[in-house]
């Protein structure tokens, strides 16, 4: 659908992504946008897309993931390393390594996961997120930047942790880099929905409680729901 310059499917996406650059002057365009908009476009109209980009970008939480210098993109990084990851066995590996979320997480954050597993379950994703998207109240004095709007996102990012956890438990850092930044074959979308479902939900609870620290499965700690 896109892989003709100038025509089709380009055409729509360049239109797209530039309503939006001027809808958002103060973020413009930002890589990692087009693979939103190209997902978005294989199911609506240029118009629609547009509506939904910005319904994400301001009730989900992106477009603070994308403004310049990327403090959003950090936040959220820093978020998901300190409320989600801290305590657990993966996390503790990961930072004896020198592996840090913005190694591997930056593209997850910023294309919703487009570049990273099949597109199958990527979708999977995108419905949860935007289905249980909204900020939660529960969460405004503990995640003030994102409320809880980013909690999908987090829990897709664990649960694809805990997946690779026998793999990162034995790699040096050149073998968790390659495993974290390369493509994940999700073969079972019911389980890894499972998965987040255990991780967003185990989060959702312990913060209604006024605690912190983490939640989950083995990249986290505890865990509900296992797959």
């Amino acid at each position: 659908m896109f892989r003709r310059r100038y025509r089709g499917g380009q055409r729509l996406l360049f239109r797209t992504l530039h309503a939006l650059s001027l809808y958002f002057p103060e973020v413009g365009y930002v890589q990692g946008m087009a693979s939103l908009a190209a997902t978005l476009l294989c199911y609506y109209d240029e118009e629609t897309t547009f509506i939904m980009l910005v319904r994400m970008f301001e009730l989900r939480g992106l477009e603070k993931l994308y403004r310049a210098g990327f403090g959003g993109l950090m936040q959220a990084l820093d978020e998901f390393e300190g409320s989600w990851m801290k305590g657990g066995q993966i996390s503790r590996r990961l930072t004896s390594l020198g592996v840090t979320p913005t190694a591997y997480g930056t593209r997850w954050y910023l294309t919703l996961f487009n570049y990273s597993m099949p597109f199958a379950a990527q979708l999977r994703v995108w419905d949860v997120f935007m289905l249980l998207g909204d900020p939660d109240p529960a969460s405004s004095a503990i995640a003030p930047a994102f409320g809880g709007s980013l909690d999908v996102l987090h829990a897709t990012s664990a649960a694809l942790i805990d997946g690779m956890k026998e793999i990162l438990l034995k790699s040096d850092f050149e073998g968790s880099m390659k495993v974290l930044t390369s493509w994940i074959p999700v073969k079972d979308e019911e389980l890894l929905m499972k998965v987040v479902k255990g991780e967003w939900k185990g989060r959702r609870k312990r913060r209604a409680k006024g605690g912190g620290g983490s939640c989950g499965g083995g990249a986290t700690g505890g865990g509900e729901e296992r797959g």
